[in-house]
């Protein structure tokens, strides 16, 4: 496996346990709806909750947030609207963005909920 897939594996298990913690019902992790993939997918009882997960290590210099692009969130509503339909999902949806860098083995986790939803 690439560093960079072991970097993005490391960091998606940190958003697991973060939301796991904080006792949502993790959904789905890697989720696939054509070429389109959704991280995470976790819910409470009132959302459901869409999670992209952006990590990086100590040396690059792109923050990990200036890779979710318009592009990418078009494509991200599309899966999550591909899952709820699927799934029958009767609730409020969200995006969130995990950030993480990791330096070692230490790590900063930055969550932001309702980073961006659909551009009416």
């Amino acid at each position: 496996m690439s560093q960079h897939s072991e970097t993005g594996k490391w960091g998606e298990a940190l958003a697991v346990d973060f939301f796991a913690k904080k006792k949502f019902k993790i959904e789905a992790t890697n989720w696939h709806w054509h070429n389109k993939e959704i991280d995470l997918i976790v819910s409470n009882q009132r959302e459901i909750i869409f999670v992209e997960v952006k990590t990086r290590t100590a040396g690059v210099l792109a923050k990990p947030e200036e890779a979710l692009t318009r592009a990418k969130q078009k494509h991200l509503l599309q899966a999550a609207n591909a899952y709820i339909i699927d799934h029958d999902i009767n609730k409020e949806a969200r995006f969130d963005v995990i950030t993480i860098w990791i330096n070692g083995k230490q790590h900063n986790l930055k969550h932001t909920p309702n980073a961006f939803g659909p551009q009416w």
